[in-house]
């Protein structure tokens, strides 16, 4: 118990540290986001205290909108800006929560609970390392380029950030379902989850897919951003077109489970009105992915039916009008919309019938998806197999992983697949919790089914979560807040309409304290992992050497005297990627502080890593080595380090800079000089 307390506490905190920290970097950007969020994580807990669920409810109705409520009021969506409605739902969560063991049935209590415990504890670790293990990086200026096609530190770190509460959030919140609602008293649970839960989400989604009729039908740059206008495809309430879209499709089928369950008309009318908008949304997005994730929803439904033989006439009715509403909706989208078709942009892509051009599109649309997306990710587990490269890394990464394979910077991307990118992120070790979740899950989604007025509707949830399965199999729409975090609504959705005794039996052989002791044991191997691998190779001046792209942190802007040679000046601690332009370089450093001679300082100098030069300066003389660059690379990299620096303006001067040493330009020579000192 100790163990698992510790556990869901951890995950909690870090959580919370998280969206705070989160916050406080995007507050840089708009001052009172950090206020706000830590306003909302507050209000939510003591919400969640007093109200229970119905603390979610407000919530979650801007759950598919944010980004279009941001544009509206502030004019465009940061990234950071979803942190406030972090706060504002983990708050909520926390506030229904019990912070003494996880809730999860026995056989997922585990994997999930080992799932994100593997993330609270990795993230710190990865975001330390992006910022060079140097904190002072995440509010330093954004001249620092963290790949070969840029992304600051404090950019990167809030993506991580995001990434990490996709997780940590949606983990914590189906735990709080389970907590607050059991399926063995299914009446009176699904009644509060459709109040707190189903419906707002459903509202939300409602205003999206209007939203995205609109853009498709009268005007596509109206409350949209991004190359979405220009590509003449809607983007919906998320300002994505391809995530909105998908979240659109699953909510076809999701919006007819609602309607089969659901005793008042006028609920069973909105809910297949809210069907019929959601296609022809997913219609005006023009994702291929999205009507793939649409089909398979309304192949559920229409299985349901089928499978409905001697059930009401009423699930019947609900179905077939369902169906229509929404087939007419999607006709009448297809004659209206001036969007592009996704049905157009599928029959474009199609290959002729020749056996190499069959196999060159599968390459490109299943594996590589236009980049070498499919073969970064093997090449990133093949490197990295116990902790991968990093929770939320893949997408900058990615970029210099397309280099080295290619000799081409492709755009910055996810991997194309959800389950490839979580092996190259989180590795073998970190990936273990959702391997093994994964297949119990389908294996009980294939076993169980709906009873009684529940078994058509659970069907239709059925081929939701199907829908996401296969959909993430080729893209991953999931990583779009909101739609990560419905994955685990629809999974409790469907517990609860579906007989879940098997759910309950634990893992055979295995107590809940050696699973406990395993669980910990595996998260604290997965940081060491992420920190060692950190430390050298996925460091990213060590990256910068790979990928041949600059590196420098601790240097300031080259100055051209009068007379002599051109120099930087350093801080405490500078890095640089050198171009290497020669078989020695000629490394000179003068400078120091005014009072050098009475107070010498020490000076260390690093080739990758290793050692060359450390010495006590006792004078700002300039002082020349002839070091020998690595054979066969386009970069080197050099590290120094000061014992002390000094503010000119400390002594009347009017430059404010915190100075270190002087570094003369870099220059290459093909030989060294007789008398020099050579490093080799």
């Amino acid at each position: 118990m100790i163990l698992e307390r510790c556990s869901k506490l951890a995950v909690v905190v870090s959580a919370t540290v998280a969206v705070l920290f989160g916050a406080w970097l995007g507050a840089r950007e708009w001052a009172p986001l950090l206020p706000l969020t830590a306003g909302l994580l507050v209000a939510g807990i003591i919400a969640g205290r007093v109200v229970g669920t119905r603390a979610w409810a407000p919530v979650l109705v801007l759950a598919y909108i944010i980004p279009t409520v941001f544009l509206a009021g502030r004019g465009f969506m940061a990234p950071a800006y979803w942190f406030c409605w972090f706060g504002a739902l983990l708050g909520g969560v926390i506030g229904t929560l019990s912070l003494r063991e996880w809730r999860f049935p026995a056989r997922w209590k585990w994997p999930l609970a080992f799932w994100a415990l593997a993330i609270a504890l990795m993230w710190p670790a990865v975001g330390w390392r992006e910022a060079d293990f140097s904190w002072a990086l995440l509010y330093s200026d954004f001249r620092i380029a963290n790949s070969g096609l840029g992304g600051p530190p404090p950019v990167i770190a809030v993506w991580v950030l995001s990434v990490s509460l996709t997780y940590l959030v949606g983990l914590l919140w189906l735990d709080a379902l389970f907590e607050n609602w059991s399926p063995n008293d299914r009446a009176a649970s699904w009644t509060v989850f459709a109040r707190d839960v189903a419906w707002p989400l459903g509202v939300s989604m409602i205003i999206g897919s209007a939203l995205a009729t609109y853009q498709g039908t009268v005007d596509v740059t109206f409350l949209s951003a991004h190359q979405w206008p220009a590509f003449n495809r809607a983007a919906g309430g998320l300002l994505d077109g391809n995530a909105f879209g998908s979240a659109a499709g699953f909510w076809v089928g999701a919006f007819l489970a609602l309607a089969a369950v659901s005793r008042s008309r006028i609920a069973q009318g909105v809910a297949a009105g809210g069907a019929a908008l959601c296609g022809a949304g997913l219609w005006a997005t023009g994702s291929r992915v999205a009507l793939l994730a649409g089909l398979i929803s309304i192949a559920g439904v229409v299985w349901a039916l089928v499978r409905s033989r001697g059930r009401s006439r009423r699930q019947w009715a609900v179905g077939g009008i369902g169906a229509i509403v929404l087939f007419g909706a999607l006709v009448a989208a297809a004659s209206q919309s001036s969007t592009a078709s996704p049905i157009a942009r599928v029959m474009s892509g199609l290959p002729g019938w020749s056996t190499t051009e069959i196999r060159t599109w599968a390459v490109h649309e299943f594996w590589n998806r236009f980049g070498p997306y499919g073969t970064a990710s093997m090449q990133m587990v093949k490197e990295y197999p116990v902790s991968g490269i990093g929770i939320g890394n893949f997408n900058h990464i990615s970029t210099d992983y397309a280099f080295m394979l290619r000799q081409d910077r492709a755009h910055m991307d996810n991997a194309q697949s959800w389950y490839r990118h979580q092996l190259a992120e989180l590795g073998l070790v970190g990936s273990l919790g959702w391997l093994i979740w994964v297949p119990t899950f389908a294996w009980y989604l294939i076993r169980s089914r709906g009873d009684g007025e529940t078994q058509s509707s659970a069907w239709m949830i059925k081929g939701t979560l199907v829908a996401i399965a296969v959909v993430s199999l080729v893209s991953m729409p999931t990583q779009s807040v909101p739609v990560g975090l419905s994955v685990g609504v629809f999974v409790f959705w469907y517990v609860l309409l579906s007989s879940a005794q098997q759910l309950h039996q634990p893992w055979p052989g295995l107590s809940n304290a050696t699973q406990a002791a395993i669980a910990w044991g595996l998260a604290v191997t997965l940081l060491g992992g992420t920190l060692l691998v950190g430390w050298r190779s996925l460091r990213p001046p060590y990256r910068a050497l790979r990928a041949d792209w600059t590196y420098q942190v601790g240097f300031f802007d080259i100055e051209t005297p009068a007379s002599g040679p051109a120099f930087r000046w350093t801080d405490r601690y500078g890095i640089y990627t050198a171009p290497v332009q020669g078989p020695w370089l000629r490394l000179t450093i003068r400078g120091g502080p005014p009072d050098i001679a009475e107070k010498p300082v020490s000076l260390e100098v690093r080739r990758a890593g290793e050692t060359i030069v450390s010495v006590m300066r006792a004078s700002a003389e300039p002082l020349t080595w002839y070091v020998k660059t690595p054979e066969g690379q386009a970069r080197m990299l050099l590290e120094l380090e000061v014992g002390r620096t000094f503010r000119p303006a400390d002594s009347g001067s009017p430059d404010p800079r915190v100075l270190g040493v002087a570094v003369e330009d870099w220059s290459f020579v093909t030989a060294p000089p007789a008398w020099a000192t050579v490093i080799r």
